[in-house]
């Protein structure tokens, strides 16, 4: 199961790439009939559904109602901001499975105009060294709110001080959600990483690195 946070750096970081293609979305798949205290044997799992802006559930068709409505609760806490599609008997129309809102779309704050003139920007920051979780997310909190109306989307994976295993951090619409521990896995760098999806996104990430470092 791949790590989903370096696949990410180099389509939104490295210049040669972005500036000819452009990732529209991150889509998961998970099986309605998993067992969701398996999940946690599996943190490329919970990094995949985080990072995803939409997630099929597939094997519905072989699943009792229980079982979606757990890993339903599930996906709601993992991944509260991604679309969900139930898929029957495998089967997902892919005009519904592509049809990523224009908020999702990933646009490199550094590339040519013709990419940029879907307005909404993503960029990348890299967190080297780990940061206070309470710091963090007092920060990112008053960004959100303070940023609201800029402000898409905030996803990432975290590494703070206070344990080894990192975080998964999501924010839309002015609010910060519960951070999610995830399991620490053998692809781990320790590098933290936070996407904005943003019209304006220089300003925030600015103040956020700024904040960060006093």
């Amino acid at each position: 199961m791949a790590n989903p946070e370096p696949v990410l750096d180099i389509l939104l970081r490295q210049r040669w790439l972005s500036a000819r293609y452009r990732l529209q979305g991150v889509i998961a798949t998970v099986s309605a009939t998993m067992n969701v205290d398996n999940l946690a044997r599996f943190p490329q799992i919970h990094a995949q559904l985080a990072w995803a802006d939409t997630v099929v559930i597939t094997h519905t068709d072989l699943a009792n109602n229980a079982q979606i409505s757990d890993l339903t609760s599930t996906l709601k806490q993992l991944a509260p901001t991604a679309s969900k599609i139930n898929a029957v008997h495998g089967a997902v129309l892919p005009s519904l499975l592509l049809a990523f809102p224009q908020k999702s779309r990933y646009t490199p704050e550094n590339n040519s105009a013709d990419l940029t003139a879907h307005r909404f920007k993503s960029i990348s920051l890299q967190l080297e060294q780990r940061v206070a979780r309470q710091q963090l997310e007092a920060v990112l909190s008053e960004l959100l709110q303070t940023y609201s109306e800029q402000l898409v989307r905030l996803k990432g994976v975290v590494y703070t001080l206070e344990q080894p295993e990192p975080f998964i951090i999501q924010g839309a619409n002015g609010r910060l959600y519960p951070p999610v521990v995830l399991a620490a896995r053998e692809s781990d760098d320790t590098i933290g990483r936070l996407v904005f999806t943003d019209g304006d996104i220089v300003p925030l990430t600015e103040e956020l690195m700024a904040r960060l470092r006093a």
